[in-house]
């Protein structure tokens, strides 16, 4: 019997064998990677996988540039924050906001800056000339309110012993 190169290897025919004789021949099956020649559909099926994994790859490659990005920001900033405490752990001081109060003195014309959290002068400096100004018309002012009082022209008798009031 003749075999067509076209048949599988289920529709070769196989000769009659007498059980009695001795078999001399076998037929296994296995697959085996060989060489084929690939078809112009399959060309443009795996042109256009390409091209999806290319566009995938580009996508891929686009989103970890940014998420270094990212990361190399976070990185930055912890950086920064390690700085920052070795500076104040390093120096043992730090600027906070503090409220404080000015004393004006105008006779000897200083003011002076007095810590509220210890009480304590942290500095004094000379007031500037349009403190003093303010000053003067402040005082002004208060001259020409306290002048302006109706002035209390009843006699008040002082209490005595002999006239108790």
């Amino acid at each position: 019997m003749k075999k067509v190169a076209t048949e599988s290897l289920e529709e070769v025919k196989t000769p009659e064998v007498n059980p009695l004789e001795k078999t001399t021949t076998r037929v296994d099956k296995q697959t085996t990677r060989l060489e084929c020649i690939i078809s112009d559909p399959e060309k443009l099926e795996y042109a256009k996988m390409m091209t999806e994994t290319l566009e995938n790859k580009k996508a891929a490659e686009d989103t970890l540039k940014s998420f270094k990005s990212q990361m190399k920001s976070e990185i930055d900033a912890h950086i920064a924050q390690i700085n920052m405490l070795m500076g104040k752990i390093s120096s043992g001081k730090e600027y906070r906001p503090v409220d404080i109060e000015i004393h004006y003195d105008y006779n000897t014309r200083i003011k002076t800056f007095i810590r509220k959290d210890t009480e304590q002068v942290y500095k004094t400096e000379s007031i500037r000339q349009d403190e003093l100004q303010l000053h003067l018309d402040l005082e002004e002012e208060r001259i020409i309110k306290e002048s302006q009082k109706p002035v209390d022209n009843t006699f008040h008798a002082e209490p005595t012993e002999e006239n108790p009031i």
